[in-house]
């Protein structure tokens, strides 16, 4: 239940809190909701990333296309410096940058064609 003093994080490593389970693998439990002190020490540890934008702020780009190609400019950008073969393989740090970089949360199917463009081009 979202109100006014919580916001939602990327969960970026396994994390308990309120008797659930979160992890960045976990299916609808890759999000949680906290509040900025409760989430303040969980960034600084890389344990969430920073908090997404609210849905009704959703800044990716409208196409498929576009998302991609900002994905495909953040890994050839040399701000991540272990790439992986496919977003299962992001280290929490490279996946926070990338969140980071971006202003949003990119879909794993998003990430997963950059990933696969960027293997492409060598």
């Amino acid at each position: 239940m979202k109100n006014d003093d919580t916001k939602f994080y990327p969960v970026l490593s396994p994390l308990r809190h309120d008797g659930e389970a979160y992890g960045p693998d976990i299916e609808n439990m890759d999000e949680v909701e906290l509040t900025s002190k409760q989430a303040k020490r969980l960034i600084s540890l890389k344990v969430i990333g920073e908090p997404l934008a609210d849905d009704s702020e959703d800044n990716s780009p409208a196409t498929e296309e576009e998302r991609v190609a900002q994905i495909l400019a953040v890994l050839k950008s040399g701000k991540i410096k272990t790439i992986p073969d496919d977003t299962s393989g992001f280290n929490k740090t490279g996946l926070a940058i990338l969140i980071k970089t971006l202003g949003w949360m990119p879909d794993g199917d998003d990430a997963d064609k950059a990933l696969d463009q960027l293997k492409a081009e060598g």
